[in-house]
């Protein structure tokens, strides 16, 4: 999410949580949406509220009822926890000092070589339609 106005694309509400919570494709549908959290009074004003937005990762059946508006129900969103933060910290991490084995670095010349052939292919084919030249074919040749 780069902006706010992505951000609210997958927002769900407690009025569009209370409309489908009890719909066999609830589950799916909100994995991945954003929730706005109460986290209690804003530090240095206990007159306003204060709220956290959160990425729901899983949906949970849990022994307590709650109420979603006018909807009760016992699912509860899982949201990260540090440890899934710091799990994900790493796996970011991972790639960035990974060592290649020789095979990896021939997959990814492989993978680079496809790419740049397809580029030219398409610069080219994008040049004779500019000079009103026929089409040809071309083969490219693995080494």
């Amino acid at each position: 999410v780069e902006c706010l106005e992505e951000l609210k694309l997958t927002r769900l509400s407690r009025f569009k949580l209370a409309r489908f919570v009890h719909a066999p494709f609830f589950n799916k549908t909100v994995i991945d949406c954003y929730v706005r959290i109460g986290v209690g009074k804003l530090l240095g004003n206990p007159n306003k509220d204060n709220y956290k937005i959160a990425q729901v990762i899983d949906v949970v059946e849990t022994d307590k009822v709650y109420n979603v508006e006018s909807a009760k129900t016992n699912k509860n969103r899982s949201l990260p926890t540090m440890g899934d933060i710091h799990k994900k910290m790493k796996d970011v991490a991972s790639p960035v000092e990974h060592n290649y084995t020789n095979d990896e670095v021939n997959q990814l010349a492989e993978s680079i070589r496809g790419e740049m052939a397809r580029e030219m292919e398409g610069t080219s084919e994008q040049a004779r339609v500019l000079h009103g030249r026929p089409p040809t074919t071309t083969t490219i040749e693995k080494e």
